[in-house]
């Protein structure tokens, strides 16, 4: 319909898309920028995203044995204290307890950051 022949349109002018791809780029790198600042400044470790819309967070610290039900724990203790809803690395299939992913790209920066200022302050 409609909505079809306008994205056809829109991909098909290559300096829009290039346009688009390279303003995304842009948000993207600087929401990764402030998300990095934020769990830097609070502690927490993670690996730094090279091509993505996550970070992973090592939290193995935070365990209460490393074990995936202390993982399972954690989760929801942040999930349910918190009120922030991170992935856990089981459900990745990360082969050790304690990381979790934490999606940044789909939430305004100023949300991702005070979720990680509630989960700061949770854990310390």
């Amino acid at each position: 319909g409609h909505t079809q022949y306008l994205l056809g349109e829109m991909i098909s002018d290559e300096n829009w898309v290039d346009s688009y791809i390279g303003s995304m780029r842009e948000l993207l790198r600087g929401a990764h920028a402030r998300l990095a600042a934020a769990l830097d400044a609070g502690g927490i470790r993670h690996f730094p995203a090279e091509a993505g819309v996550f970070v992973l967070l090592d939290l193995r610290p935070q365990l209460a044995a490393p074990t995936w039900e202390a993982e399972h724990e954690l989760w929801i203790r942040i999930l349910e204290q918190a009120r922030v809803n991170l992935t856990p690395g089981a459900a990745c299939h990360v082969g050790e307890p304690g990381f979790f992913r934490l999606c940044y790209a789909g939430s305004p920066t100023e949300a991702v950051e005070a979720g990680v200022r509630r989960i700061i302050t949770l854990l310390d």
